[in-house]
């Protein structure tokens, strides 16, 4: 029962941060879809590989940006960085056939600011992540050949120390992303 309430307040929330969208933002977005590109698209070999490509964001952070300016207090330390983070379940508003590209996904926060992020059993990436905590704002820099930043507002579950939902932010252009993230000792298996 307590899920299934979660779940639908994590729906609620996404879908009010998604109506934020201004007028404005909506005709940038129009131009720039209507500008030709030139790009050579290249198939990703594997599903991992295509589920990285997938996931991938190219906006860039200013130099400096993902650094943790305040220290990190002891108790979201350990919350954070106590194994691993499972991608459970993913709502992309829009775009449900994205879903997928999370299956099998994890993230293994570390106390010095690093992170492993990879699917199922492999090694993973490293990375950077930030945690603002008087606005409980995670941003998360995913390593490898093609980083990929995200940020994210989290809501702790006041019922488990495993279980958080992310809700994507318009930093990076993930607000229409909400992910249950649930902790594991060991990474996904296939």
């Amino acid at each position: 029962m307590k899920i299934i309430v979660l779940s639908l307040l994590s729906i609620f929330f996404l879908l009010t941060s998604c109506q934020n969208t201004t007028e404005k933002e909506v005709v940038i977005s129009k131009e720039s879809i209507s500008k030709p590109t030139i790009k050579k698209e290249v198939k990703p070999a594997t599903f991992t590989e295509q589920a990285k490509s997938t996931l991938t964001n190219t906006s860039a952070p200013n130099p400096g940006e993902i650094t943790q300016k305040q220290p990190l207090t002891a108790y979201i330390k350990k919350k954070m960085t106590e194994g691993i983070w499972h991608y459970e379940t993913a709502i992309i508003v829009g775009k449900p056939e994205m879903q997928k590209a999370y299956k099998g996904k994890w993230i293994q926060f570390n106390p010095d600011n690093t992170i492993l992020s990879g699917f199922y059993e492999e090694e993973g990436h490293a990375g950077t992540w930030v945690y603002d905590e008087g606005k409980d704002i995670l941003t998360v820099l995913e390593g490898g050949e093609r980083p990929n930043y995200t940020q994210w507002k989290l809501q702790f579950s006041s019922n488990s120390d495993d279980l958080v939902i992310w809700i994507g932010t318009k930093r990076f252009q993930n607000n229409n992303t909400q992910i249950k993230m649930l902790r594991g000792v060991t990474k996904p298996k296939k």
